[in-house]
């Protein structure tokens, strides 16, 4: 099976492309941002009933919490959300590992794997095809205020954040610069499927 792993800044045409390449090859694509999504629905409410019981003291912090598993140790809202962070992308890696796996058992020819978060939750050397897509900062905000109703400063704290993601995708060899129309993306797609996958496939 090749594993298609497509990164890039929010606003930068992951989705897009993730379908255009999935059509192409008529293969199943997962967003890591709808995976967040459903681990943070459940994962949140199994965590905080399971292990968290909710106190009147408030120590400096919004609240404290008591930690079943250390015995009564009071931990701040901070700490506790620190620890889910982290039970949280280990739910997370797990969940991406066995969806790969059931792709491979399915003798799937090819899965795609989109997100911002790509480096953080894929090892990239499982990723046969690296996709780094690229585009203007000021087209990236105009789509995003728009999509997901955020503000200029809310999408900058977003740029912020994802800096260090970004930085582990530099080095791909596949790099879309997607400033331009959607038939010149869908060439430049066409390129790279014809240059990774097989010349002489007719895709």
């Amino acid at each position: 099976m090749i594993l298609i792993g497509i990164c890039g800044e929010s606003g930068s045409g992951k989705t897009l492309t993730s379908e255009i390449i999935a059509r192409k090859l008529n293969c199943q694509v997962y967003h890591l941002d709808d995976l967040q999504k459903e681990v943070e629905v459940w994962k949140r409410r199994s965590f905080l009933k399971k292990f968290t019981v909710p106190t009147n003291d408030t120590n400096g912090d919004v609240r404290v919490v008591i930690d079943p598993r250390l015995k009564g140790k009071r931990m701040s809202s901070k700490a506790v959300e620190n620890l889910y962070e982290k039970i949280k992308m280990s739910a997370l890696k797990s969940i991406i590992m066995k969806r790969i796996l059931k792709q491979r058992v399915s003798n799937a020819k090819y899965f795609i794997i989109e997100g911002t978060q790509l480096p953080v939750y894929v090892p990239l050397n499982m990723l046969d095809i690296k996709i780094l897509m690229s585009r203007d900062y000021f087209f990236r905000e105009r789509d995003v205020l728009k999509r997901d109703n955020i503000s200029e400063e809310e999408f900058r704290e977003r740029e912020e954040y994802d800096k260090p993601k970004i930085k582990l995708c530099k080095g791909f060899k596949n790099v879309i610069n997607n400033n331009g129309t959607k038939g010149e993306l869908e060439a430049n797609i066409q390129n790279i499927l014809n240059r990774e996958i097989d010349n002489e496939r007719s895709i």
